[in-house]
């Protein structure tokens, strides 16, 4: 089984520095590739770091935002690479040594759905409810019937009737939940996490988050 994985990249080098170093330093199997999708990053220390390991590189022109990232990583790992799963890690997030085997092992129990290492109770700024609450919480993975786009690992199946249709806008996570919720799926999410979001900044403007997603069982 081939593996692919997909890490959406805008500005925030500090941030994205540590990404990649804990994604090289995390336990990979045999057959696997990496994609670094940049949205048009202009800073000099980004542009550096995409260009300081032999990867595939995939640079837009401009800033199309992180659904058209996704999108076209999803589809270069899928389509030309030929890869079996696909995951996704954002450039403000960093994984544990052994969270990649753990999702793969998730994922061989759990095929027929969406994969996450990244349990968040947040609370929701208006609601004060967690934002992605649990439903039940098993030995090594909980489910959900939300999760937030931070990571998700797939096979190809799932990808094309869940996520697919929804990488043309912003927000893109939330209505893949609601195509989920309709057809009575829940996530399967790693227990504990293995996925942390270290970004409490938006990559546009700068703007605070209100409410930073973050794991706190990492």
């Amino acid at each position: 089984m081939k593996l692919g994985i997909v890490v959406t990249v805008y500005e925030r080098p500090e941030l994205f520095s540590q990404c990649k170093l804990s994604l090289f330093c995390a336990d990979k199997p045999i057959n696997y590739d990496i994609v670094f999708v940049d949205d048009g990053s202009i800073g000099e220390e980004t542009i550096s770091l995409l260009h300081t390991h032999d990867y595939n590189l995939i640079v837009k022109d401009k800033n199309k935002g992180v659904h058209d990232s996704l999108k076209q990583g999803f589809d270069f790992m899928f389509n030309i690479q030929s890869c079996d799963v696909v995951m996704n890690l954002d450039s403000d997030a960093i994984i544990k040594k052994n969270g990649i085997e753990t999702l793969l092992h998730l994922h061989s129990r759990f095929s027929h759905t969406i994969v996450s290492g990244f349990n968040t109770l947040v609370p929701d700024a208006g609601t004060k409810k967690p934002r992605h609450p649990i439903v039940s919480e098993h030995k090594d993975y909980f489910t959900k019937k939300s999760i937030g786009g931070i990571n998700m690992l797939m096979n190809k199946e799932m990808y094309l009737k869940y996520i697919e249709p929804e990488l043309n806008r912003y927000n893109w996570d939330w209505r893949v939940c609601q195509r989920m919720q309709k057809d009575k799926k829940l996530f399967i999410v790693s227990n504990p996490s293995v996925v942390q979001h270290l970004g409490i900044k938006s990559a546009i403007g700068g703007i605070h988050n209100i409410n930073p997603d973050i794991a706190h069982d990492f």
